[in-house]
């Protein structure tokens, strides 16, 4: 599915936004003061609200996230694009950080705090498992799920792209775009049902005229 929508976008194409992101990672290893910035206005909100998720307090969440850009900055080298984006990159900072502030100061009971990692890793807890539609729609055609991506509206398409494309949880999607979770949880739904629907019906198509 990585691969059907890396061509697919609302005017936000993934592959850019990843090579963009890639590029200032660069320069700030370079301590480029302008990359610096310009992360931060990319990125800031996102932090900031996966670290409200898991510490549930904006105090604390503020401070995980000057502690997040301070690492970046210090340590920018130490991102390998190979491993993975810099959304992702960022958002394992961002949970380290404010589980390590959430344990110290005890505010959630243990048991919740535990469970805080796997809203950024996308585990059980946050990402349903892929549904049958998924399986069906990722064994289909590029040509097909690339055109069935049209047929999506833009929220629905943004939200299959950081999905697949990005490997985000549920969680971070919603951190990224501002959009409560549960509307991100019916957005992919929705889109997997509409993607299902459409190739299938292409496929009729396709055989009705062999």
């Amino acid at each position: 599915m990585t691969q059907l929508l890396s061509a697919s976008g609302d005017g936000q194409n993934p592959g850019r936004a990843w090579q963009e992101d890639v590029e200032l990672m660069s320069r700030l290893d370079r301590r480029d003061m302008e990359a610096m910035s310009q992360l931060y206005d990319r990125y800031s909100a996102m932090v900031n609200g996966l670290a409200l998720r898991i510490t549930g307090h904006p105090g604390d969440a503020a401070e995980v996230m000057q502690e997040v850009f301070t690492q970046v900055w210090r340590q920018a080298a130490n991102y390998e694009s190979g491993r993975g984006s810099v959304v992702s990159w960022l958002c394992t900072i961002t949970r380290t950080r404010a589980l390590d502030l959430v344990r110290a100061r005890a505010r959630r009971p243990a048991l919740e705090a535990e469970r805080a990692p796997d809203d950024c890793r996308g585990e059980p807890q946050d990402r349903d498992e892929p549904s049958p539609e998924a399986h069906v729609i990722a064994g289909q055609s590029v040509v097909m799920v690339k055109n069935a991506m049209t047929q999506l509206s833009a929220p629905e398409r943004r939200a299959i792209e950081l999905a697949y494309y990005e490997d985000l949880s549920h969680s971070e999607i919603a951190a990224l775009t501002g959009l409560p979770l549960g509307t991100v949880k019916t957005h992919i739904a929705r889109a997997v049902r509409k993607l299902k629907m459409t190739v299938e019906a292409m496929q009729g198509q396709e055989a009705a005229r062999t």
